[in-house]
């Protein structure tokens, strides 16, 4: 079965949120990319964010310009910013790497060069391609050219002086302006040339330097200078020298100062960027008056003021969180002694900043101004109208950088949780961290510790207690309060973990030594905590473990009782729960045969993830703990190349117990749920609805990743934390849903209108309920609008409603019946129309679900609920006409063309495009399970003029073959004469007339003659003269024979396949015909065809080609379905019953035992749960099938049922799983006593049977008659090669009888059944039978 379709488009998971360490190190603006964007280092990587979200864009990684870098402790100390060239610089010691934005993907950057210099960098400033550079020899200048393709720096200039801390360029790129550390003068130098052309003291050390944008219309040099006083001095030119700059203006920090403030608390004076605030004021101002807001005049005038004077803006932020903002006027008039300094406005942050910023960005941004703080970052919208009225919601926190604790620049090495998800331990090399997740979803840094490398981190206890395993002391301590934490002594552990805890004042820690020993420790909590082992011992000696791993604890519960999972050399998988005070109880156990396992992961319910590697690349699969002769547990495998290396495993579940598992390789996160099932293809069980890219905003290659609560993935790369929250859309973008939706939509129950119900509801015969259902569906949509379809739930019918199932008579109330004369039973009707289901209403529902599908099903799912609406409509026109299996194989057709019909109208929708026919589910043939249920049916002449009708009138072998005509239609008068109607059509259907397309099927009805006239009227053939001469002859001489065959061979030459076979079939081989039909056609079906129109049911042929390809067929491709076909038209009925309950590979040694063949057997796993229905509809169908099903085990068919129902959970059809195992029946063996050989019972005799046509799957207080075909010799075995094969007859009809009264079973009844023999079936039937009672934990939902 392939995983049913998902409504949702599977996205790449948005990254919520990067920790990404800054060092407090200074932001540089880029306001050339589509929206501005904060670039700054950390460590060794540039991190680029958005200016308003702060969300992480990207990073660069120094060690892509100098790739020998890779895992040092690189430190990128400054930055700069090419604005004209549209580059990125940055330094790390003696190094400079640039990078480049591409012409053609806004958000790619490429390394264009690298410089080396002589002595560590300490400042950076570049424009246009011009690169300053600050070191202790002074200042040197570079210059950029690109010859032939390769970019070359040369050096301009070289200056002395103090070690530059920081270098400004001027606005007209003439001068520049340096600082140094705890120097109190600032040097002015000429870019072209590098002369010092002025020094200006300070009375204090400066912190920043800064150059003012002069008006569009003049070229001026304003410098603002910053001291360690927090003081802003304004230094301008002189009217004769405008190079020459000397001090206008001081802004006092103090002058910031409310009256009630006498200590200076607060940020230096910071500017605020003229051009910015006055591109977004200007916006403001000149927007249309329709369109202003509430705000008043005077509050506009004010702005207005602002503007047109063209006053310069100061701001510094108090420590009571609020700002301050200052303005200078006349900077740009002249004389400058009319500047005027005042206090324009006293307003908060909203909320306030917990801590002062030393440095403000001013960037523009549509109608608004964003103001990013710094350290730490915090993004502000600033409203120019609110702001300067001094309105609290004129600036207000937009974002804040996630938090980095001083270790931040440590690299990540593993990441561990607390059981419920609340907080996580992240080891770094040499340090510790713990997080703990708020209400937010967000994390926040709790603690931090210096630890050794290679410590082994627990939290619990939402992060308020924390255990630390040195495994350089050998010692475990617990910290839980405040107090010293205990300490314990232990052996060298290899792993160390939690389980579940007994009660509240214990934690339980387990800890894996290097002998596999299992310590179980107590974490004691306070008032008097200590460390005590609990127990030191060994699992069970069942195989050596290879490593020995817990039961992830993201969904314990009071069920959950397996802890540990232990993995073997040889592949064995053994789960273990704990057993009184020191020993441990295995509770289940898988067979995997994998080797070389280097990683495995355990889920709460028993999914286990093994990586294997191997020389192609890491193996994944998934395994289900309920390993059973009917399924060997895989359910999922995945070979990933080499180039990427599975790095991490992690589970988590839904509320409801839905695994959901996270592989992690170097630079992605897939994530992985178990698809739902279903009924019309085959596939994995699993399936990738999601993926973290973490590729595109960071460098280094991930370390661990980890689930954490609230369905969020936490990832380590490098230094750095990426806390992903994937979310999915529907397909038309409007409807959002978080992980655990998606999971539950993808894999949970499915609603009662979803195809997949419907066909399972139709093949199980539950026309009542399906009919309720179209009609509520049709009801409820009648009045629904777009927005209200979207989220459309129906109603769920009650389970009692599912658990009704329409009888076989109550489907073909007015089918004739060889036995009515006898049946004296009232027939019920069903003719009463089901509220709301008509013609009328289904047309209209179909017509309105065309225009308009429902969004929580997928455009397959659609189609297939069209498909199946108007599959009901033709059932409930075919019901009289057919019985149950025919009804099946109606089923099946009406999909299979529909389906196909849809399948090739072009589609103009963009989900559409590069789709083949075969994924929108475009099939050849019906499947061969549909053939079956044809070919048990007893209306099998309605059926082919149904099949007839289906093709257009006229059907071809092509249209036979599709629909097993030739493998179902049970009489060999039915199948000649169909047999001639396909070589007619075959004939009509070229437009030429072309004998050759009928000749091989007018050579195997023997009309030679008939051929031969066709010949006559193809005079356009090539081939018409040689034809009519070779068929002018006597066949039934051996000469022409002879000949016949040679023409055969040659033809076999030329590939001409279908004459060669004619050919043979004309020269009277017609096992050569089979062959060629078989190996050279690949066409199984027309050999079959061939055989029994040529020599009918019980020839050698047939049976020759039933074991020595079918058969063998059937055993390699997994299908019981064929396999069971094959048996009964071999009159093994007993063989076609059980191959549909046992193993393959055990059938296949039986039937090597019984003269079949070697068969190879392919995979055995049972997810068909139309293989009960067909089982129960076939064991007591006959004497030949009650002996079949006599000798299955009565244990193997309680987990076969076991098993089908755990299918229809995995299909979404939990109602139908309930109602298999509350009917299904365990009948002990039919008693045959004297009614065995056609004499009628008494009326005291007591049996039960089951009806050919209609089998009970409850043990049912009424029986009206029986039919039961006498296909074997009582005094035979049926497996005597030598043995003629009875004829059928049928018994007489039996009177009805009460229920049998069933006392106490024995319990070696069940063990022996199954190795009696027939002889002793009537005794058996006698004797009481073992019923296994249902056990619903065996379910494992």
């Amino acid at each position: 079965m392939r995983p049913v379709t998902s409504p949702e488009r599977r996205d790449d998971a948005p990254v919520e949120r990067s920790y990404l360490s800054s060092d407090g190190a200074a932001l540089r603006p880029i306001l050339f990319t589509k929206s501005p964007l904060l670039v700054y280092a950390s460590k060794d990587l540039i991190a680029l964010v958005q200016a308003s979200s702060l969300n992480l864009v990207t990073t660069l990684a120094f060690w892509d310009a100098y790739p020998s870098l890779f895992g040092t402790d690189t430190f990128v100390q400054h930055i700069s910013v090419d604005t004209a060239r549209k580059w990125i610089i940055a330094a790390a010691g003696t190094r400079i790497a640039i990078w480049a934005l591409s012409s053609l993907e806004e958000t790619k950057w490429h390394v264009h060069s690298n410089i080396t210099t002589n002595q560590p960098v300490t400042a950076l400033e570049c424009h246009d391609g011009r690169l300053f550079v600050g070191s202790s020899d002074g200042l040197i200048a570079y210059s950029s050219k690109v010859l032939d393709g390769l970019v070359t720096w040369t050096l301009i200039w070289r200056a002395k002086t103090s070690q530059p801390d920081q270098i400004s360029l001027s606005p007209s790129t003439t001068l520049l302006a340096t600082r140094s550390k705890n120097i109190s003068y600032v040097n002015i130098w000429l870019a072209a040339s590098g002369r010092l052309v002025q020094r200006i003291s300070h009375p204090r050390p400066l912190i920043n330097i800064s150059w003012r944008s002069p008006p569009s219309n003049k070229e001026e040099y304003i410098l603002y200078t910053t001291t360690s006083d927090s003081a802003l001095r304004i230094f301008l030119p002189v009217l004769d020298t405008p190079r020459h700059l000397q001090l206008h203006a001081t802004i006092d920090p103090y002058s910031f100062l409310p009256s009630s403030l006498a200590t200076n608390k607060g940020s230096p004076v910071m500017a605020l960027h003229r051009d910015s605030l006055r591109a977004v004021i200007g916006n403001a101002l000149r927007e249309p008056r329709d369109k202003r807001t509430s705000f008043g005049e005077s509050q506009r005038r004010r702005l207005t003021e602002v503007y047109e004077e063209g006053w310069d803006l100061f701001a510094r932020i108090l420590d009571d969180g609020s700002i301050v903002v200052q303005a200078v006027a006349n900077i740009d008039r002249r004389p400058p002694t009319l500047l005027k300094q005042f206090t324009l406005l006293h307003s908060l942050f909203d909320p306030p900043l917990e801590s002062l910023p030393t440095a403000l960005l001013l960037l523009p941004s549509a109608a608004q101004l964003n103001l990013i703080t710094n350290p730490p970052i915090v993004s502000h919208s600033l409203l120019p109208l609110p702001f300067f009225d001094a309105k609290k919601d004129g600036l207000r926190t937009i974002a804040a950088a996630p938090e980095s604790g001083k270790y931040g620049h440590l690299p990540i090495t593993h990441i561990s949780r607390s059981p419920e998800g609340h907080a996580v331990a992240v080891m770094r090399r040499g340090a510790s961290e713990i997080w703990k997740v708020k209400k937010s979803g967000d994390l926040r840094l709790i603690s931090q510790f210096e630890t050794v490398n290679g410590a082994n981190i627990l939290v619990f206890h939402s992060g308020e207690s924390v255990a630390v395993y040195d495994p350089d002391e050998r010692a475990l301590s617990v910290q839980m309060s405040s107090t010293s934490p205990p300490k314990l002594s232990l052996p060298a552990l290899i792993d160390l973990f939690l389980i579940p805890p007994n009660h509240d004042h214990i934690t339980c820690l387990v800890g894996i030594t290097e002998s596999f020993q299992v310590l179980q420790i107590h974490a004691i909590h306070p008032p008097d905590p200590a460390l005590v082992i609990h127990s030191n011992s060994s699992l069970p000696n069942f195989s050596k473990p290879n490593m020995i791993v817990p039961v992830d604890p993201m969904i314990w519960n009071k069920t959950a009782s397996e802890l540990l999972l232990s993995v073997s050399e040889e592949g064995d998988l053994e789960f273990w729960a704990p057993e009184g005070r020191t020993s441990w109880k295995r509770t289940g156990h898988v067979a995997t045969g994998k080797k070389n396992i280097i990683k495995a992961r355990c889920s709460s319910a028993k999914k286990t993830v093994l990586v294997v590697r191997r020389p192609e690349g890491d193996e994944v699969s998934i395994w289900d703990s309920k390993e059973s002769q009917f399924s060997s547990g895989l359910e999922h495998l995945q070979i990933y190349p080499t180039n990427t290396p599975v790095i991490d495993l992690d589970w988590t579940a839904t509320p409801d117990g839905q695994s959901v598992l996270a592989v992690g390789f170097p630079s992605h996160v897939l994530l992985l749920y178990q698809q739902r099932m279903t009924y019309f293809d085959q596939g994995s069980g699993w399936g990738v609805f999601g993926r973290i890219e973490i590729g595109r905003i960071t460098k280094h290659p991930i370390a661990d990743s980890i689930w954490i609560s609230r369905a969020q993935m936490l990832t380590g790369a490098g230094h750095q934390m990426i806390q992903a929250r994937p979310g999915f859309s529907l397909q038309d973008g409007t409807t959002s849903r978080d992980l655990f939706e998606t999971v539950a939509r993808k894999n949970g129950p499915l609603p009662h209108y979803h195809p997949q119900m419907l066909l399972q509801c139709l093949l199980w015969e539950k026309i009542k309920i399906i009919k309720q259902i179209i009609g509520r569906l049709a009801r409820d949509l009648k009045y629904l609008t777009p927005d209200e379809r979207a989220v459309y739930e129906m109603e769920p019918f009650p389970v009692d409603a599912f658990l009704w199932r329409d009888t076989q008579e109550s489907l073909k109330t007015s089918l004739p019946n060889k036995n009515s004369l006898f049946d004296d039973a009232v027939q019920p009707d069903l003719d009463d129309d089901i509220d709301g289901f008509s013609p009328a209403v289904v047309s209209k529902l179909v017509a309105d679900l065309e225009e308009t599908p429902l969004q929580d099903l997928g455009e397959n799912e659609n189609e297939q609920l069209l498909v199946l609406l108007q599959t009901t409509l033709s059932l409930d026109e075919h019901r009289r006409a057919l019985d149950a299996d025919g009804l099946r194989y109606l089923i099946s057709i009406r999909l299979f063309y529909l389906i196909n019909e849809r399948a090739r109208i072009p589609r103009s929708t963009p989900s559409r495009d590069g789709v083949t026919e075969k994924q929108r589910g475009f099939r050849e043939r019906i499947r061969y399970r549909d053939m079956v249920w044809a070919f048990h049916s007893s209306t099998q002449e309605v059926l082919l003029n149904v099949s007839t009708a289906a093709c257009g009138g006229k059907m071809t072998w092509n249209d036979a073959r599709a629909l097993g005509i030739f493998l179902w239609l049970n009489s060999l008068e039915a199948v000649k004469d169909q047999f001639e109607v396909i070589a007619r059509n075959q004939y009509m259907s070229g437009e030429d007339r072309d004998p050759s397309a009928c000749c091989l099927f007018y050579f195997a009805l023997g009309k030679v003659r008939l051929v031969l006239g066709l010949w006559r009227q193809a005079a356009w053939h090539p081939d018409q003269g040689v034809m009519l001469k070779f068929l002018a002859n006597d066949f039934d001489l051996p000469r022409w024979r002879t000949a016949a065959l040679k023409n055969a061979f040659a033809l076999l030459g030329k590939r001409r396949f279908e004459m060669a076979a004619a050919f043979f079939l004309l020269g009277g081989s017609l096992r050569d015909a089979a062959n060629v039909c078989l190996k050279q056609m690949g066409d199984f079906q027309l050999a079959v065809a061939l055989a029994r129109v040529v020599e009918g049911d019980n020839g050698p042929v047939l049976i020759e080609l039933l074991k020595t390809a079918v058969i063998p067929m059937a055993f390699r491709e997994g299908n019981r379905w064929l396999g069971s076909w094959a048996f009964w038209k071999l009159n093994r009925r007993d063989l076609s019953v059980r191959i549909l309950v046992t193993p393959l590979k055990e059938y296949a040694t039986m039937l090597h035992v019984e003269s079949f063949e070697s068969l190879e057997a392919g995979e055995s796993n049972y997810d068909d749960p139309s293989l009960a229905l067909l089982f129960s509809r076939l064991k007591s169908m006959s004497l030949q099938t009650i002996k079949g099903s006599n000798m299955i085990p009565g244990q193997q068919e309680f987990d076969f049922v076991l098993q089908m129902a755990r299918v229809f959970c995995r299909m979404g059809c939990h109602p139908l799983a309930l109602d298999l195992v509350a009917d299904w029946s365990f009948d002990p063996p039919e008693p045959m006593g004297n009614w065995a050989f056609g004499q009628r019972r008494d009326s005291s005799s007591i049996g039960r049977s089951t009806s050919p046509r209609s089998p009970s799957l409850r043990r049912s207080k009424s029986r009206r008659h029986s039919v039961i075909d006498i296909d074997l010799d009582i005094e035979q075995d049926p497996s005597d090669p030598h043995m003629a094969p009875a004829a059928p007859s049928h018994l007489t009809s039996v009177p009805e009888v009460p229920e049998l009264e069933i006392p106490p079973p024995t319990p070696t009844d069940a063990a022996n059944r199954g190795r009696a023999g027939f002889g002793g079936l009537v005794q058996t039937a006698k004797r009481d039978v073992q019923v296994p009672e249902f056990d619903m934990s065996a379910f494992g939902f």
